[in-house]
Formats: C-alpha cells, structure tokens, sequence
C-alpha cells in the first residue's frame, strides 16, 4: 500500500512533523521500532521556545502539568576553579518556564498529539532500509512485528535519532568529531536545601582531575535540575568523546572523581543518592545545518546531526523542522514538482531559522569553552555585574562585548524564531 508520507521515528521531531503533515491534509503513516511508550536517555528539559507548538498540539497544559519543576527561577554556574555564582531565572512561579518531564512521559504526549491530529502510528516497525527508485526516495523496508515489509510512499522524513542507518543509507550523515559527546542522566534524591525546587546547577569539568592539562577542550560541564519534591533531581552530563580519551576515565569514573575529589562535588552531592543507574547515550552537534535532504526524503532531529549540544539541544530544532517539514512537503505535492531542488528548499529555510542560533553559541564556546581561563574570567564577571539578570544568554553576550572585547551576534529570540 503506498502512503504520502512516511515519518520514521516517533519522538518529538518525527511526532511534529506527522503532526503537522496531518494537519495539512496529508495522508502520513508514522512508525518507530520500539514498542510505546519507550524512555529516551536525555537530561529531560523541554526549553520554552516549545510552548507554540505544544499549543499547536493542543497538549501545552497537558506538558505544563506533568512539569516536575513548576518554580523554576534560580541558575548556579559553577566554573572550572569551583568558583559558584547564582544568577536569578525571572519568575516563572506560573510553571511557564522549562519543563522538566521524562522522556518516556513528555515523548508519548507528543506522539499521542500527532496521532489525536490525523497521523496513523505503527509501533514495533523497524525500518531497515529505504527503496530508491532512479535515485529518488520512494518508500521504506524493514520488519514489522518481526514480519518483512515494504511499502512505498510519494516522501520519507527520517526522524530516527543519532544513529541512523538510512541517513548513512543516503550518504548525508555527518559526524563532526570535535562535536561528538558522551552524555549520562541519572535520578538523585537526597539532594542538599541549596539546591530548593527549581534551581539549575551548571558545573563544569574541574581543573583539579587527573590529566585535566590533556583535556582542555572544555564543553564538559554536567547539570542537575532540583525538582518540586526536595531532594530530587535530575542530573545530566556531557562531556566531549575527545576529553573523555583524553581523561582516561568512563563517563561514570568522572562523575565519581568529580563526588568524591572536588569541592562543589562534595558542596552539591555529598549524601545524595542515584535513584537509578546512570544512563548514557551519544549527541552529535552541529555549527551550523547540515545537509538534510535528497529527493523524495527530508531529515530532522538527531538524524541529522541538528542537536546544538551545549546550551541549545535538540528538541525545539527538531519539532520546527518537523512542521517546516510538512510545510514543504505540502508544496511539492501541490505544485507537482518532486525534484532534488525542491527538496533542497527544507535545507534552506531550516538554515534562515537555526543558523544564527548555531553561530552564536558557536562563537560563545570558542571564545569561552575552550579556554578555561574565559570560563573563571565569566564567573569573577558575573559575580560583580549579574545578580538578577534573567537570561543567561544575556551573561554569554555581555561578557564576551565587555571584558574579552570581541563582536558577536546579540543572543537570539529563539521563541520567536522557532513560532514563526
């Protein structure tokens, strides 16, 4: 049976774009291989650019109720030295702040939206292969409930994460190497008061751990998200695949030294107990949008390396791609052009969007990431100027104008970027 459009992958990139593709009118059959609902390894923050397009869904009060972080208002940036400072969020006591929802619950939300919107869902369908026919995409095959399947459709959006075989099938995955980390989340209670319901802990990589001069190659920073219950947290870490070699450690074994040896380890941690196992996965970044089309396909989320792993991450990218996805789609049906050059319009207008997001934490991580002293420099530049700014991006910008006296992009406005 041929379809008009088929999303592969069901988290919330592919769930926007069947969203969205219905919402058009479009016949779209959704399908992942995991049975549903299924955990996603993530640090579990859902960043406020999303709320239009969970009011789209119709699911934003939905999402805003299963928020286990409804107060968020306090940021604790600890740097390489152990120096802390806490910078004020703003108030978001209304719970319109970032959402901290498990990926198991906020990914399910999503998909159940986009098929309340019109999409039909397959789930325990692994796609193993595309059909090209003359160089166009035009369908998938793989196994369905353990049952070979083929099946043809007029377009294919590949939204099947970080490891996907047919992005590499099309020969357009790319994987920068100084952009690719190792991550862990992991559930604590016991939590100290200091970090109260709401309150986000950034720390980055001490300078004290063994072999640290090797791996001065920051970005390695962990964070822990206190929820509304004291004491309970989330905790996420990402830490460069090239510092990891360098350290000479597992993920885990530089969570430990940093518990056990550092200051703000034992200031923040000591006494605190995993819940559960840490968990790690693998992202890979960008600076800017890679390639994400070929004829008869378009690409979103991880699958395309879109994840800005630092401080922007890879939701709010991937559900906007997956609605400028449907948009376009929509067009080539409408006009009857399914050629290679309309395709490659996705890439364009999904780079006027993120692009200017890309290029200014690009730029912010290689003036202060990457050199440790920048990163102690921020700190002693926060504690005396930025008590109570609300946005940390403002922090980035003004800091990087003023004391290091270069030029970069004003922080972008990313709500209204990614609603437009």
């Amino acid at each position: 049976m041929k379809r008009q459009v088929i999303v592969v992958g069901a988290g919330p990139s592919g769930s926007s774009a069947a969203f969205y593709c219905a919402k058009r009118g479009l016949d779209v059959l959704l399908v992942d291989k995991e049975p549903w609902p299924r955990d996603k390894v993530c640090g579990d923050g859902w960043l406020p650019s999303l709320k239009p397009f969970f009011q789209d869904m119709g699911i934003y009060e939905e999402m805003k109720s299963l928020n286990t972080v409804s107060g968020a208002n306090e940021f604790i940036l600890a740097s390489p030295n152990e120096q802390v400072v806490t910078f004020s969020l703003g108030s978001h006591g209304d719970g319109d702040g970032m959402f901290i929802i498990q990926r198991r619950i906020g990914d399910d939300v999503v998909r159940r939206a986009a098929v309340r919107g019109g999409a039909e869902f397959l789930d325990n369908f692994d796609v193993t292969d595309l059909v090209i026919h003359r160089g166009k995409v035009s369908g998938i095959r793989g196994y369905l409930r353990n049952q070979p399947i083929e099946m043809e459709a007029d377009a294919v959006i590949i939204a099947n994460g970080s490891h996907s075989m047919l992005a590499r099938r099309l020969g357009i995955f790319n994987e920068d190497p100084s952009l690719s980390m190792f991550a862990a989340r992991g559930y604590f209670t016991n939590l100290p008061p200091e970090l109260k319901p709401g309150t986000v802990l950034q720390f980055y990589l001490p300078e004290g751990i063994p072999n640290y001069h090797k791996a001065r190659k920051s970005m390695s920073f962990g964070w822990i998200s206190a929820h509304d219950k004291p004491g309970c947290g989330t905790l996420g870490l990402v830490i460069p695949i090239e510092t990891i070699e360098a350290l000479e450690m597992s993920l885990e074994e530089v969570f430990n030294w940093f518990v056990n040896h550092s200051k703000n380890g034992q200031r923040f941690f000591k006494g605190a107990k995993l819940a559960d196992e840490l968990k790690g996965w693998r992202l890979l970044g960008c600076t800017e949008v890679q390639k994400n089309y070929a004829q008869g396909a378009l690409l979103i989320g991880d699958a395309c390396s879109q994840a800005e792993c630092a401080h922007f991450y890879g939701i709010p990218a991937g559900m906007m791609s997956g609605k400028i996805a449907a948009a376009v789609l929509d067009d080539i049906f409408a006009t009857g052009d399914d050629s290679e050059a309309a395709f490659a319009r996705f890439h364009t207008i999904v780079s006027e969007k993120l692009n200017s997001q890309y290029k200014f934490y690009q730029q912010f991580r290689q003036m202060v990431h990457f050199d440790i002293e920048n990163v102690n420099k921020m700190n002693e530049f926060a504690v005396k100027n930025f008590k109570g700014v609300p946005e940390y991006s403002t922090v980035m910008y003004r800091f990087v104008t003023e004391v290091l006296g270069k030029t970069m992009p004003h922080p972008p406005a990313a709500a209204e970027r990614l609603s437009q």
